[in-house]
């Protein structure tokens, strides 16, 4: 804590009552007082400066003591007792530090959300106005769902889903987003393992998807996105490299339903005919053959 000196204009009033005297004649009387003398004292002030953080908002203090006194007209000292007392002074405000504070909140992104606090501003997270702001920096991690100023563990609601038939699966939530929980291909590297449902951006607003080493979907603008493994052409694409990242399929153009198994592709189109591609080794295509397909046929 540190004690500051201010000094502060406080006006004492002093009024010098002159007696009467006596009349001549004798009588009994007390003359009215024929002079009024005022005097204005200037004091200064001693106060404790508190120990504000962040948050802390605005506080008043009282003065502690009287340091010292002044006749204002000549500037002399004078005796402290002819200025108001300490209890007397005006209290002094003093004002927290502006600044960031951050709260831990599980599910937020960096585990935390970052409230801006101003000069001055009082910030309780037990209050209602507290919460407010903390719900207004909050941003939550792609698992999680902002409610009020907590985010919490989304409940998966989907209106497709797709299974590797192994350990991986996919969903298409009510809000046309792609989320996978598990561990296979999904839209990045060649595998991935997710605890909680992650969403998949780069298939946002897929109509159908299908997932297995590999995974493809059916965009909202009919186009064909597929990604994985490739070491048979079930990507369709020509070749056997594997994509890290989905790319558009020019051959599955116009399918209306996909499906991907360990090692093939599958579509049906719009005209209701159905065409495949990668391995073949057991005639899995149905092209009467044994020869492996690296587009469709």
């Amino acid at each position: 804590m540190m004690t500051n000196k201010f000094s502060l204009l406080l006006i004492a009033t002093s009024t010098q009552i002159l007696t009467g005297c006596l009349s001549g004649s004798g009588g009994g009387g007390f003359s009215s007082p024929s002079n009024d003398a005022i005097s204005n004292y200037q004091g200064t002030y001693s106060y404790t400066t508190p120990s504000l953080a962040i948050g802390d908002g605005t506080v008043e203090v009282a003065a502690t003591a009287i340091l010292s006194c002044i006749e204002t007209t000549t500037g002399n000292s004078v005796s402290n007792a002819l200025c108001p007392p300490a209890s007397s002074a005006p209290k002094r405000s003093y004002q927290s530090p502006a600044g960031s504070i951050d709260i831990a909140i599980t599910g937020a992104v960096g585990g935390k959300a970052t409230v801006g606090v101003a000069l001055g501003e009082h910030f309780d997270t037990g209050t209602q106005a507290g919460q407010n702001k903390i719900a207004a920096a909050l941003v939550c991690d792609t698992a999680y769902e902002k409610t009020g100023s907590t985010c919490e563990v989304a409940i998966l609601k989907a209106k497709l889903l797709r299974n590797t038939g192994g350990s991986g699966t996919c969903v298409i939530t009510l809000e046309d987003k792609v989320k996978c929980f598990g561990t296979g291909y999904f839209g990045s590297g060649t595998s991935s393992a997710f605890s909680v449902p992650t969403e998949v951006t780069v298939f946002q607003g897929a109509k159908d998807i299908a997932l297995g080493a590999h995974m493809c979907a059916i965009m909202s603008d009919n186009s064909v996105k597929c990604g994985g493994r490739n070491n048979y052409g079930q990507l369709g694409l020509g070749d056997t490299t594997d994509r890290a990242t989905p790319v558009t399929v020019s051959g599955f153009q116009g399918a209306k339903s996909i499906y991907t198994g360990p090692f093939t592709t599958c579509a049906i189109f719009n005209d209701n005919s159905v065409k495949c591609t990668g391995a073949n080794g057991l005639g899995t295509l149905g092209l009467g053959d044994y020869n492996d397909r690296k587009i469709l046929p």
